[in-house]
């Protein structure tokens, strides 16, 4: 099972919606304060005894962690490829509706907040490279299909 490559695209997309989840996404620096966008919420850097004004991406928590997981499951579903395929899919959908989400987070804290600057965490991209590293998968477990279907014609 881990020495197949599409586990090993499977547990890199994983780790790196993980991080995205718990890693900053986007830092704002405003009069006085700074206000820090991870997946799980905002906080006040300056004071983190103060509350941070009513914006909670309750939204990109459950898709960055379904984002995050579902890669898992997969990984473990090795003896049925097709719904391999599927799952894969469906992470696929998640990881740019995480990236949608992100974005729109990103702009909608700009705009609410009393912001002078800001600037972009790299983990704003991560669902780029995991998207890319399920796509890999996908490509891996298709082949993986095809050679058990060649040796099965051979028999």
């Amino acid at each position: 099972m881990i020495q197949r490559k599409q586990t090993l695209h499977l547990l890199a997309a994983a780790i790196l919606m993980a991080l995205t989840l718990f890693m900053p996404l986007a830092t704002y620096f405003g009069q006085g304060s700074e206000f820090v966008l991870k997946g799980l919420g905002v906080t006040d850097i300056t004071d983190p005894a103060a509350p941070v004004p009513a914006f909670t991406p309750i939204y990109l928590s459950v898709l960055l962690g379904l984002a995050a997981l579902l890669p898992l499951v997969i990984i473990f579903l090795y003896k049925k490829r097709f719904l391999q395929v599927r799952l894969c899919f469906a992470e696929t959908v998640l990881l740019l509706g995480a990236q949608g989400f992100i974005a729109y987070y990103i702009y909608n804290l700009y705009k609410s907040f009393e912001v002078t600057s800001w600037k972009f965490g790299v983990t704003a991209i991560f669902p780029i490279f995991a998207l890319l590293f399920v796509i890999h998968a996908i490509r891996a477990i298709v082949r993986d299909h095809n050679l058990i279907k060649s040796l099965d014609r051979i028999r």
